[in-house]
Parts: C-alpha cells; structure tokens; sequence
C-alpha cells in the first residue's frame, strides 16, 4: 500500500531526526502553506524567486500580525 503523502513530504519528514523537531516543523510548513494557499507538491512547481516572494510576504505578514521584527516571530 502506498503512503498517501506526497514523495516530497515523505523525503523532508525522512531527513529530520528529532521527533519533537519533525511536529514543529510541520506545524510551520502547514500554517505556511495554508496561508499561501498552497498543498506541498504545488509550491514545488513555482519557481526559486517565486518561492523567496512568497517567503518574504510571509514574513511581512508574520511581522505585521505580531508587531514585532523578523527574529523574534513566534509562529
């Protein structure tokens, strides 16, 4: 039977050893992904600068929500 997600999801999860680290992790990526609008194979597809516009509005929006600079928001 195959593993209902997607091979990249497969190959990140497979890459992080920590357990803790690896829920974070997807937590992040999901809010991420969410607010992009995006499932995990899509946002493959865009291209590199499309990816670090995406990343840097992310981060606009993190920043304007919390009020606070890039370093310390807490996701």
């Amino acid at each position: 039977m195959q593993d209902p997600k997607p091979r990249c999801l497969q190959m990140f999860e497979a890459s992080v050893r920590s357990p803790k680290s690896l829920l974070l992790y997807n937590n992040y990526l999901e809010k991420f992904l969410a607010w992009a609008h995006k499932d995990h194979e899509s946002i493959l597809l865009l291209s590199s600068d499309q990816i670090q516009i995406l990343l840097e509005d992310y981060v606009f929006y993190l920043r304007k929500r919390v009020g606070a600079s890039a370093i310390t928001v807490n996701l």
